[in-house]
This record gives C-alpha cells, structure tokens and sequence, in this order.
C-alpha cells in the first residue's frame, strides 16, 4: 500500500527535511567535517546513505527510507504484543490500525521521529518484559537501543539515562532475593556501560566541532525559541558551510551566544512555569488526537486501578508504558511540543488500550458482535487523524519540485538566492536547485537589500508576487522569462546596478 501511494507524497518536504538531506548527502560524498552537526542526529541521515548510493534523489530516497522504517515499526509492535498477554483478535486489531499511522507518519513529515519510536518500542519490548530479569543478555541490547536512540534524537538522552535506572529499580524490587536481582544488577551495570559507550562516540565528535563538551546544540535554540522575547536574527545569515543549503542546516550559528535562563528570576521562573502548563494542555489535546475513545478508555481504567494500586501493579501492560509516556512528554513540555514528538506515545497508547479491549472482550457479557463493534471501533479510533494528515499531504510539495525544474535551466547550483518573503518555500526551491538560501527580505527597506545583496554578491533573486515587499530597483536587472509559473517573478541580479 505504501508504494502505491508513494507518486501522491513523493514531493512533501519540510524544512528539517532539507536540513536531513542535505546532511546526508555530505555523509554519502564523504565530507564527514561539515557532516558532522549538534542540532541534527546522525542516524536517520546515515541510514538514508545506502539509499542515496543506490542511485534514487534524495526526497524520493527519504520516502523509501521512511517507508522501511514503517514496516519495522509494524514487525516491533507485533513482536511487542506477543510478549505480552493479548489475544490474537485483539493484536490483529492493532497491526490494521497501525497501517494508516505508519503511513501518514512516513509521508506527512521528513523527520527522524519515527524512526525513535520504533528504537523506543523496541527498548519497551526489553525492558518491560519479565525475561529482563532472568536473562543477562538484555541489559546489552538496552543500552545499544538507547544509544541509538540518542544518536536518532538527542532528547532521548537525558531521558533514557533517567528511565533506564528507573526501570532497574523497579525491577530489582519486583523480583525475588537471590539470582532475580543479581541478574538485574548485571543488566544494569552492562546496559549503562554500553549505551555512554556508544554515546560518547557522538559526544565526542558534535563536542570537538564546537569546542565545548556538549550532548547536542539544539537545546540553546529551543530555549531562545520560548523566552519572553526571542532574539531577531539579521536577514541576511550565511549558509554554514559550502554545501548547505541554508543556515537552518545548523542553526547554532545564528543563536546569540546570550541564552534565555529561566532560573535568573522570578518572572522568568513564571514565564517558564506558564509554557509548561501551556504545553501540557496541548500535549492532553495531542493524546486525545491520537485516539479519543482509547485515551479515554485508558483513563478510566487507570482512575479505576488507583482505587486498589494492586491492581496496576500486577498489570505491567499498563504501568510500565505510563512509566515511559508521562516523563517522556513531560520532558518537552519544558520546552516545546509537537505531535511527532511524541509519536512513540501513540505506539504505547495502541498496546494500552488492547490491553483494556482485551479485557472488555474477556467480560461474559461480550458477545460476538458486540466484540466485533469493539474491534471496529478501536481501528477506526485511531485512523481519523492519520488519514486526516495524509488529506492534507496529498501532492504536497510538487508545486515547488516543478518550478525548480522550470528554474534549473536558468540558475546554476550553488548558485545564491535571496526573496522577498515566503523563506520556508523559497527554502524548497534552493534545494531543487541544489543553491544556497540567503535570506527573506521581509523587513528590509530598498537601501538596506541593495547594500546586502552586494555585500553577500548574490546571483539571484526570488519576488513572489501577491506577498511580501515590493522592490522598486528589481525592474533593473534581467528578468527570467518564459517560466512557466505565474507565482513568482526571478531577477538575475547584476552586481555594477546593486
């Protein structure tokens, strides 16, 4: 089904997604130096490497790329559920409802997020099941699957290296005296061991690039993201390097080195206290989003538990996941939320509420056609978001692929664009074009652009008519003609008139 639906979202791109690209490319011609980069993790861009040496462009590569990591995350989650106690109707329910979810995720978006939670299912698959505390081994494939989960996403880090004791505590108090716990201990010691191994690799390579010990760059900018008042950049910012397409390839050089800190008072202790409450709000709403009648559903359930705790504990299929899910979203409310965030939530909501579906189902006054509403209803729970999601992405992007192809003939690569407006969309086009974005002149007066297009000695320039500024000295330099959009107007900018 993915492949059939590829031709409809082969063009969507977004701006992290050029940011992958581009890093990716650099890792596949071997330019490791300016590969290497704190605000973007390395692994979702070397595991499109063998795809791009095959042959296939980027964006379509990314797709595939995606696309495979979709059918993991189906085969994680089928193995996930047979390790737990759930009945074949019910994980028969989870795999159809996790296809439209794996679709929009790999399709709507160009994000490693996807491939994190596929990590994370795959750690929950270890560490949540009763064989952590008999066989030694499974502290080994803890610690890789959290280090590669670090080297997909830098939060996974500070959040792994908390819940992974976490979840030895608990395990080594759950189990009987004698070789249970020693067990534990020994995956303990060998997990941890193994996952600051494997992540002191990145460590060290993003920390001696910068030149300061550091897990990932991306934290000052989120931070800068969600003060009182974010800093303005200039509009005219450099590309990072010589094969960047902008410099939202790594936007550590355009964050102020003076960092927003929410300890340094009161009112800034305030501010941050409102975010967090803010962003819980929208997190409840993003879980409601994933499935209305299942969180709900889950809900009651755990608020019927907690009359009598006993009953959660012995229920590890509901325990454990809220174990991960509430300190992992919590975790970004501190900063910044999003929906892709926390798409392993989704993953965990689906095992929760076939845990509950199961039990519902076990009732003797479930009947076969009340369990087959049941099972219906909690697919179609599920598919209503997604599908909405892969509406919006239908043919997303394609404009952009064609008017580059138009522009191609005119505008060499490497080339340097600067526009009026509409940065995100001119963005796409510099990457067609295999050029480098500038800036958006949104807020720059005649005088101002004139001396920064000099300065910068830029090739070419981007008005998009119907938005932005209106620059009156434009009319002087060539304008590329006989395109075949009406969108925007090109100017081949000659630099004795700037």
């Amino acid at each position: 089904m993915g492949l059939v639906l590829l031709p409809f979202y082969r063009y969507q791109i977004n701006p992290d997604g050029v940011s992958y690209m581009s890093i990716a490319l650099k890792y596949a011609e071997g330019n490791i130096q300016d590969a290497v980069n704190g605000h973007f993790s390395p692994l979702f861009c070397l595991s499109l490497v063998p795809v791009l040496w095959c042959g296939f462009d980027p964006l379509l590569s990314v797709k595939l790329l995606n696309l495979a990591i979709g059918c993991v995350t189906i085969l994680c989650m089928h193995s996930f559920m047979c390790r737990f106690r759930l009945t074949a109707p019910v994980r028969t329910a989870i795999l159809v409802a996790l296809i439209p979810v794996v679709l929009s995720y790999a399709y709507s978006i160009i994000t490693p997020d996807l491939l994190v939670a596929t990590l994370l299912i795959l750690y929950c698959s270890k560490i949540f099941h009763e064989d952590y505390t008999q066989n030694p081994r499974q502290g080994l494939w803890c610690g890789a699957l959290c280090a590669l989960a670090y080297w997909a996403k830098s939060y996974s880090f500070p959040f792994l290296i908390c819940h992974y004791p976490l979840m030895n505590v608990i395990h080594y108090f759950k189990s009987p005296r004698g070789a249970a716990r020693r067990t534990v201990l020994r995956n303990f010691i060998s997990g941890m061991l193994v996952f600051l191994i494997i992540s002191s690799i990145w460590v060290a390579a993003i920390s001696q690039k910068y030149g300061y010990l550091t897990l990932t760059t991306q934290s000052k900018h989120n931070i800068m993201l969600i003060s009182p008042n974010p800093p303005k950049h200039p509009a005219f910012i450099p590309p990072p390097n010589e094969t960047a397409v902008s410099v939202w390839e790594d936007p550590f050089y355009c964050v102020p080195q003076q960092t927003w800190n929410p300890f340094a008072s009161i009112s800034n202790l305030k501010y941050w206290a409102y975010v967090f409450l803010n962003n819980w709000r929208n997190t409840l709403l993003i879980f409601m989003s994933f499935s209305p009648l299942v969180f709900i559903a889950c809900l009651i359930y755990i608020l019927y538990g907690l009359k009598k705790p006993a009953r959660l504990l012995v229920a590890p299929e509901i325990l454990y996941p809220l174990i991960l899910l509430i300190p992992y979203a919590t975790g970004y409310c501190l900063l910044i939320v999003d929906s892709r965030y926390i798409w392993i939530i989704c993953f965990l909501f689906m095992f929760m509420g076939g845990y509950v579906l199961n039990r519902l189902l076990e009732q003797k006054w479930c009947s076969i056609p009340i369990r087959l509403v049941l099972l219906v209803l909690f697919v179609c729970s599920f598919a209503v978001t997604p599908l909405q999601d892969l509406r919006k992405s239908y043919n997303a992007g394609k404009d952009f692929h064609t008017i580059s192809m138009d522009l191609k003939q005119h505008i060499l690569p490497g080339s340097k664009i600067a526009s009026n407006t509409k940065w995100y969309e001119t963005l796409y086009i510099a990457f067609h074009l295999r050029a480098k974005l500038f800036a958006s002149a949104d807020n720059l007066e005649p005088e101002e652009l004139k001396q920064n297009l000099h300065t910068y000695n830029i090739d070419y320039f981007i008005e998009w008519e119907n938005a932005g500024k209106k620059f009156p000295f434009l009319p002087q330099h060539e304008r590329i003609t006989n395109l075949a959009t009406d969108q925007l107007n090109v100017y081949r900018l000659d630099r004795d008139r700037l």
